[in-house]
């Protein structure tokens, strides 16, 4: 019988660290960072951008997430942020995305690589990080970017073309989605 009690005591005390710890890492810094004000507007991309209106929040992801979509002179973009409540479901669902973004497996897309012109987006300062480009079926050339910066999971991704969105172009739109993510991580209150 004290066995069984010492089991019973053991698993009570690991069934109250595991809630401690699931509400310690729910405890999220507030931000003033409004998710539609993180999201490219017309001020962040070049004239003749095409932006939709943003959605908010977004379907099957948390309340506080945005996305928007659009084109440059015909090459299609998409841009969604969520901001997870637990930071173990951001890293879940941002190393899910990371799977599926670059899944070099797929029959219908080519081998993701980083082209040389933009190594560099894959130190910017996210906690995580990753900018690729590849040939898919019935698009073209694309190249995405999934990062998570804190508690905050970004996807996006452009067409790319000659006539359209470059990598300068799409450089830019990546440097301003991270620049927005940086201010609003500065500003906790």
């Amino acid at each position: 019988m004290n066995k069984i009690w010492h089991i019973f005591f053991a698993f009570f005390i690991c069934l109250i660290a595991s809630s401690c710890n699931r509400h310690e890492e729910s405890i999220r810094p507030e931000r003033n960072c409004p998710i539609k004000e993180l999201v490219l507007n017309e001020a962040d991309v070049p004239v003749g951008t095409i932006l939709n209106e943003v959605r908010s929040p977004v379907a099957e992801y948390p309340k506080e997430s945005a996305a928007t979509d659009g084109s440059y002179n015909g090459d299609a973009i998409f841009l969604r942020i969520a901001r997870w409540y637990y930071y173990s479901v951001t890293i879940e669902e941002n190393d899910k995305w990371m799977e599926v973004a670059f899944n070099a497996e797929d029959s219908r897309t080519g081998t993701y690589e980083t082209p040389s012109e933009l190594l560099d987006l894959n130190s910017l300062p996210a906690s995580q990080i990753h900018v690729a480009c590849a040939d898919e079926e019935n698009v073209g050339y694309r190249c995405r970017m999934v990062a998570r910066y804190e508690e905050y999971q970004i996807q996006f991704f452009a067409d790319i073309s000659e006539k359209g969105i470059s990598y300068n172009i799409f450089r830019d739109f990546v440097l301003e989605i991270n620049n927005k993510m940086v201010a609003c991580l500065g500003e906790e209150k």
